[in-house]
């Protein structure tokens, strides 16, 4: 399995109020690794080699918001209702469009790989 490179599962855990105590470290990683690949066909390239968090912030915000979506989705009854569950989704939905349109501006990339 490859090596996460822009998030971790300890940040993806932070970013959720709940989260099943089935999901692993392991089976976030798959889920990490699935998201960065996504990241990085977005960008058109990887920041594999030198990635700062300061300095490419938006992508480990992107990639850290998509596994937690994939997570929370696994298991949505860790949250006290449904539409708590919801609400954290769209909360997470909205950031990860938003972050999907900075990505695929060669202007952002750009300016990134000039970091």
């Amino acid at each position: 399995m490859a090596s996460p490179y822009y998030t971790t599962a300890t940040i993806v855990k932070d970013s959720l109020k709940a989260i099943d105590a089935g999901l692993t470290d392991t089976k976030i990683l798959v889920y990490i690794v699935m998201c960065e690949s996504i990241a990085d066909s977005i960008m058109g390239l990887n920041f594999h080699t030198g990635f700062s968090a300061e300095k490419h912030g938006l992508v480990r915000r992107f990639c850290t918001n998509l596994t937690a979506i994939m997570c929370l989705a696994y298991d949505t009854t860790e949250y006290a209702t449904t539409s708590m569950a919801a609400l954290t989704a769209d909360i997470l939905w909205a950031q990860i469009e938003f972050d999907m349109l900075l990505l695929k501006s060669p202007d952002i990339v750009n300016y990134m790989k000039g970091l």
